[in-house]
C-alpha cells in the first residue's frame, strides 16, 4: 500500500527540531492498542510541497531559513541564507538526525521550487536556478539532472590535530526526546525503550571519564483544555504534561545505572527545555512572560526535582535543568523579556543550592545549550545572554559551537562582560553536531572554544545522531458519558500522541450494544474541545460512545467505549448558544424565532408530567425607548393556548438604557401529556414597532454571554405551578402584599421530607422614577427569598425579575405565595407587575419542584458584597466560602446550576457581570472554567438593582470532585463600582443552587 507524504505547518524555531509528517497508510487504524514502536518508513517518496520553516533541527547560528520542504517522515530540505554571511545561500539536506550542507556563495535568499527523488531545484535572490543533489549535496547551475556520485573529501571543517594543543574530553551523546518514546518508555521500561538503551551506551567502557548528557524534551507549552503546563515533545503537536516526562528520564537513568555499576565519578544529566515558540495546539498560541514563569517553576517541581529525588543506582548522577535558549529575528524563539522569567521561576523554585557553581556534584544547576549571535537579534542584548548563561545564580554555559565563528562570538561576550566589570563566563562544556551538515567535528568544536577563550571546558557532548522515530497516533482515553433528555454529554482525554499532526476534530460515535449508529457528532476547533453533546437519542435505550481524533491526514484509532448511559425524561432537555443575535425593524407584535436551528427543543414525554420551562438571555437595545420581549413558544397537544403567542414571556426595559443588558429570565410550568410530541422554541420581539431600531440578545465581546432554553419534566405530585396574565398594581404602603392570593398562591402537600425549589418570575416596573420594585416568595407565611428591580430613571421600563429559593419541607401541606412591594414607602399605582398593552400581559408565574434529599445543593448569603476592583475581564469569587458548592458522587449527574443576585452599581455606566465557574472543566469549551454568565446594565442606573439570574447545565461524570463558584466582574475596568445584595441588612439573598439528575 502506497504511503502518503504530507506537508505540515510547524511551530518552534530555526533550531528546535523538524516536526515531520508521519507516513500513514490508507488502511483503517486498528481499534485496539498500538504496537510498541510504529514502523519506520522506507524510501523517500514524492514531496507534497513546501512547509513552514519553524521547529527545525538547525541553529540560528547555522542558517536563516527562507524555504522548507518535507520529503519524508524523517527527512526534509531547508534552504536559506548563511547565518554568518547573508549574501550567501545554503541548503541543508536532512535525513533522520543526519545533515548535509550545500553552499551557494552569492546566491542570497533561496526558494525551493521543486523536489524529485534525486535533486531539489532552488531559485536564488536574482532569479537564477540551481540544482542540489538530495543525497549528495552536489550543486549545479540550472535545474537539469545532475549526477549522484558523492563528492570527494571528508567532513567539512575538520582540521588535523595540533600536537601541542590540549586533548578534548571524550564526547558523550545527547538526545532529542520524541513523542514516540512516550509509548515505549513507561515506568519500568528496559530494552524496549530507546532512552534506556541510550543510557546503557553512554560510555564506551568503564574507564571512559564521566561526562554530561542532555535529554532535550522540546518546547514549553500550555494545554488550553486542561489548563496544565507541559512540553511539546519533538514530532508531536500535543502538550504533554511535564509529569509524564519523568518516567522517560528515569528510563535513561535505569539504562545508565545498569551499565555503570562501578563508576565512581559523577555524570551530569541535563533535562532540557527551550525558549522555542510552541507548535502545540493551538498552533498560534504564544506563552506570555507570566506563563513562562509558571512553566519554569513547574520544570523544577514536576521534572527536575522529581527525577533528582527518584530512584538511582550505584553510579553517581547529578541532575540539572537545561534549556536551549536561542535568539531569532523570525519570531520562532521568544525574546529575552519572555525567556528570562522561565529562568527566574526555576531559580525561585529551586531555592539556594549548596556547592560550587556549575560543579559536577552541585545539584539543580541550569545549563544553557543555546547560541550567542553577533549582532544581537531584536529583543536580546549581551546582558540578557550573559544572564541566562552565567549571570543568574544557577546558570551554566554549554554553547553550541558548530562553526569557528560561534566560538569567537562567545569570546566577544566575555570581552563585553569584562567591560562591564562582570566575571567571565566559565564554560561548562561544548555542544557539537560532530560534522553534520558541514559543521565542525566534535573535537574541532571543543578546540574552537579553547582557541577563542583559552578555556578547556570540562565536558563535550554531541546532539542529533540518533535516528528519528515515527510518532504513533493514539486513541483518546477516559471517555465518559452522562445521560440527558434524549441526549448525552460525552467527555474524554486527548490522545497522548497525535501522529505528528495537529488534531483538528473529534467524532463521537454512539453504539447500541456493539452496533454503531448512523449519526455521529463532530467536535472541531483550534484546538478542538474534549467535550461534546450527542442529541437525537432515544429515551429508554442504553448507549455507549467511542471517540476518534482526526488530523489533516485522517482519523486515528477509535477509543475504548464509554460507560453505558440511558437517556430519559428524568434528565433536563437543554440547548445553548454563545452567538449574538439582532432583530431589526420588528413591528412590536410579531414573535420571531431567536435561532430556529439551535434554540429549539423537541420532546415526547413518556408519562404525563409538568414541564418547567426556562429561557435565559442578555437582552439590550441600541435605541433608547425600545424594550425587548423574550418568550417560550410551545406547539403540540393543547398548545399554543393563544395562537401566535408564547406560553410565557418577559419584557426587558430600554428606557434610556442603550447598551445596558438585562439578564432576562422567563419561566413557566405547564402540563404535558404522555406520547404527545411538543416543539419548544425561543422567540422574541420588540415592545413596539421599531422602524430601523435594533434589539440584541447576547452581551460581551467574542464568545457572547450564553442564550439558553431548558425544559425539566417533573412527575405529577412532585411539582406545581401557577401563572396569571393579569397586570397588578401595588396597593401602596411599606410592607409586602400578595400579588394575587387566588391566582399566584397555592397549597402543596409534600409526600415526604425533602427540599422544594421555588421560583417566582414577574415583569416589574414603575410609573414614577426612583421607586424600585421588590419580588418575594413566602412559604408558610415566611419570606424565604426576594429580589429587587431598579426604578432609577426607568419609568415604564420592565425588568424580567426572577427570584429562587430552596426550602426544606416536612411531609404534609404547605402554603406558597408570591408577593411584591416598593423599596420605600410607595404610593398606590406606582409599582406594577405584568408588562405589555393587554388585555393579556406578560405572565407572572410561581413554580415549585419537590426533590428528595441529596438532589439539591444550595449556597446562599444575605451579606452585601462590593467588588473592590475589576479589570473588566478577570472573574472573581463573590464569596469563596459562602457561595461555593462541591459535588462528589460515584454516579453520573447532569446538573442544573442557577445563580441569582441583585446586582447594582454606584458608578453610572458600569455594567455588572454574574457567572458560574466549575473545576475541573474543559477549558476550551469553558474558558477560565466559566460555564455561563449574564450581564446586568449600569447605564445611568446607579443604586438601581437588577434581579439578575443565570441558569446553566453541566455534566459531571462520576468519580471526580467538582467545585462550583459564583463569580462576578464588571464589563470594563472599575474600582468599587459593582455591588451584590439589595436593601437593608439582612440584604436580598445571593444564591447558587445545583439540582442534580443522576444515573
Amino acid at each position: 500500500m502506497k504511503p502518503l507524504t504530507l506537508t505540515l505547518p510547524h511551530n518552534g524555531g530555526t533550531k528546535s527540531k523538524w516536526l515531520v509528517a508521519l507516513c500513514i497508510a490508507a488502511a483503517a487504524f486498528p481499534s485496539a492498542s498500538l504496537p510498541a514502536r510504529a514502523a519506520t518508513p522506507g524510501s523517500l517518496v514524492a514531496p507534497t510541497g513546501p512547509a513552514l520553516c519553524i521547529d527545525l533541527p538547525l541553529s540560528s547560528a547555522e542558517l536563516s531559513p527562507t524555504s522548507c520542504w518535507v520529503t519524508g517522515p524523517t527527512s526534509s530540505i531547508v534552504a536559506g541564507t548563511d547565518a554568518r554571511h547573508a549574501a550567501d545561500g545554503a541548503v541543508y539536506l536532512i535525513h533522520d538526525q543526519k545533515k548535509r550542507r550545500a553552499d551557494l556563495p552569492g546566491a542570497g535568499r533561496l526558494t525551493i521550487t521543486s523536489v524529485s527523488a534525486d535533486q531539489a531545484c532552488v531559485r536564488d535572490a536574482a532569479g537564477g536556478d540551481h540544482a542540489v543533489g538530495v543525497n549528495t549535496g552536489i550543486t549545479a547551475i540550472g535545474c537539469a539532472p545532475i549526477g549522484t556520485t558523492l563528492p570527494p573529501g571528508g567532513v567539512k571543517g575538520v582540521t588535523e590535530p595540533d600536537a601541542t594543543a590540549p586533548t578534548p574530553p571524550p564526547a558523550t551523546t545527547s538526545y532529542y526526546v520524541y513523542g514516540a518514546y512516550l509509548a515505549q518508555c513507561g515506568p519500568g521500561a528496559t530494552t524496549g525503550c530507546p532512552l534506556y538503551n541510550f543510557g546503557v551506551g553512554t560510555y564506551a567502557s568503564s574507564s571512559t571519564p564521566s561526562g554530561l548528557v542532555i535529554l532535550d524534551f522540546g518546547a514549553p507549552c500550555y494545554n488550553p483544555n486542561t489548563l496544565v503546563y507541559g512540553t511539546q515533545l519533538f514530532n508531536t503537536f500535543v502538550c504533554t504534561p511535564d509529569d509524564q516526562l519523568v518516567p522517560m528520564a528515569q528510563a535513561w537513568i535505569n539504562g545508565f545505572e545498569s551499565a555503570n555499576p562501578t563508576r565512581t565519578t559523577p555524570t551530569i544529566l541535563g533535562l532540557g527545555s527551550s525558549n522555542s515558540v510552541t507548535g502545540a495546539d493551538p498552533p498560534t498560541y504564544h506563552l506570555t512572560p507570566g506563563q513562562m514563569y509558571s512553566a519554569g517553576s513547574g520544570w523544577f517541581t514536576k521534572v527536575v526535582k522529581q527525577v533528582a529525588t527518584g530512584p538511582t543506582g550505584l553510579a553517581p548522577l547529578t541532575v540539572w535543568a537545561a534549556s536551549d535558549i536561542e535568539q531569532s529575528s523570525g519570531g520562532d524563539w521568544y525574546d529575552a523579556l519572555t525567556t528570562r522569567p522561565w529562568l527566574d521561576a526555576y531559580q525561585a523554585a529551586a531555592g539556594p543550592v549548596a556547592g560550587a557553581k556549575c560543579g559536577a556534584t552541585t545539584p539543580y544547576q541550569m545549563v544553557n545549550y543555546g547560541d550567542y549571535v553577533v549582532p544581537n537579534k531584536p529583543g536580546w542584548t549581551p546582558a540578557d545572554v550573559y544572564f541566562v548563561s552565567w549571570g543568574a545564580p544557577l546558570a551554566c554555559a554549554l554553547p553550541e559551537i558548530y562553526y569557528t565563528v560561534n566560538a569567537n562570538e562567545w569570546a566577544q561576550l566575555n570581552t563585553w562582560a569584562a567591560g562591564q566589570h562582570l566575571s567571565s563566563i566559565q564554560f561548562t562544556g561544548v555542544m557539537s553536531e560532530d560534522g553534520q551538515g558541514g559543521t565542525l567535528s566534535a573535537a574541532d568544536s571543543w578546540m574552537a572554544l579553547y582557541n577563542a577563550t583559552g578555556q578547556q571546558a570540562p565536558y563535550l557532548t554531541v546532539i542529533g545522531t540518533a535516528a528519528t522515530p515515527a510518532t504513533p497516533f493514539e486513541a483518546p482515553t477516559s471517555v465518559r458519558a452522562v445521560p440527558g433528555g434524549a441526549s448525552a454529554s460525552v467527555s474524554w482525554t486527548a490522545p497522548r500522541l497525535d501522529g505528528g499532526h495537529h488534531i483538528t476534530s473529534y467524532t463521537i460515535m454512539p453504539y447500541i450494544g456493539s452496533v454503531a449508529q448512523s449519526t455521529t457528532t463532530v467536535v472541531s476547533g483550534n484546538p478542538p474541545p474534549v467535550t461534546g453533546i450527542v442529541s437525537g437519542l432515544s429515551n429508554g435505550t442504553a448507549y455507549t460512545f467511542a471517540v476518534t481524533a482526526f488530523t489533516s491526514v485522517g482519523p486515528g484509532p477509535e477509543s475504548v467505549k464509554s460507560n453505558a448511559v440511558t437517556p430519559s425524561d428524568a434528565f433536563p432537555y437543554t440547548v445553548v448558544t454563545t452567538q449574538q443575535y439582532e432583530l431589526t425593524a420588528n413591528d412590536g407584535a410579531t414573535w420571531t424565532d431567536v435561532d430556529p436551528t439551535n434554540l429549539v427543543l423537541t420532546l415526547k414525554p413518556g408519562t404525563d408530567a409538568t414541564a418547567i420551562m426556562s429561557a435565559n438571555a442578555d437582552l439590550w437595545t441600541a435605541n433608547a425607548g425600545i424594550n425587548q420581549d423574550l418568550g417560550i413558544a410551545v406547539t403540540g397537544g393543547i398548545y399554543p393556548t393563544t395562537i401566535g403567542q408564547p406560553q410565557v414571556w418577559k419584557e426587558s426595559g430600554g428606557f434610556g438604557g442603550t447598551y445596558s443588558p438585562n439578564a432576562a429570565f422567563a419561566q413557566t410550568a405547564i402540563p404535558l401529556k404522555a406520547g404527545t410530541s411538543y416543539d419548544v422554541r425561543l422567540r422574541w420581539k420588540a415592545n413596539k414597532a421599531e422602524g430601523t431600531a435594533v434589539i440584541f440578545a447576547g452581551a460581551g465581546n467574542g464568545a457572547y454571554s450564553p442564550t439558553r432554553l431548558s425544559v425539566q419534566l417533573v412527575p405529577s405530585g412532585n411539582s406545581k405551578g401557577v401563572a396569571s396574565a393579569a397586570q397588578y398594581a401595588y396597593p401602596g404602603g411599606t410592607g409586602w402584599a400578595a400579588i394575587d392570593p387566588s391566582a399566584l398562591a397555592f397549597d402543596y402537600t409534600a409526600p415526604t421530607a425533602g427540599t422544594a425549589v421555588v421560583s417566582g418570575n414577574a415583569d416589574l416596573w414603575t410609573s414614577v422614577g426612583g421607586y424600585n420594585q421588590d419580588l418575594g416568595i413566602f412559604v408558610d407565611n415566611t419570606l424565604v427569598a426576594w429580589k429587587e428591580s431598579g426604578g432609577f430613571a426607568g419609568t415604564y421600563s420592565p425588568n424580567a425579575a426572577f427570584v429562587l429559593a430552596t426550602v426544606p419541607l416536612n411531609a404534609g401541606p404547605h402554603a406558597v405565595a408570591l408577593a411584591f412591594r416598593g423599596n420605600k414607602t410607595t404610593p398606590r399605582n406606582v409599582v406594577f407587575a405584568g408588562a405589555g398593552p393587554g388585555p393579556s400581559h406578560s405572565p407572572t408565574t410561581l413554580s415549585l419542584r419537590f426533590l428528595p434529599a441529596g438532589q439539591v445543593i444550595d449556597a446562599s448569603s444575605t451579606s452585601q458584597y462590593g467588588l473592590q476592583s475589576s479589570d473588566g475581564s478577570s472573574w472573581s469569587a463573590i464569596d469563596g466560602t459562602a457561595l461555593t458548592i462541591s459535588v462528589n458522587r460515584s454516579d453520573n449527574c447532569l446538573v442544573i446550576l442557577t445563580g441569582n443576585a441583585d446586582l447594582w452599581t454606584s458608578v453610572a455606566g458600569i455594567n455588572q457581570d454574574l457567572g458560574i465557574t466549575i473545576t475541573p472543566a474543559d477549558a476550551v469549551t469553558y474558558p477560565s472554567n466559566l460555564i455561563g454568565w449574564k450581564e446586568s446594565g449600569g447605564f445611568a442606573g446607579t443604586f438601581s438593582p437588577n434581579a439578575a439570574a443565570i441558569e446553566t447545565v453541566f455534566a459531571m461524570p462520576g468519580g471526580s470532585s467538582y467545585t462550583a463558584t459564583l463569580v462576578w466582574k464588571t464589563n470594563k475596568s472599575s474600582a468599587r463600582a459593582a455591588h451584590a445584595g439589595a436593601g437593608q441588612s439582612p440584604h436580598s439573598p445571593t444564591r447558587l443552587t445545583a439540582v442534580l439528575s443522576c444515573q
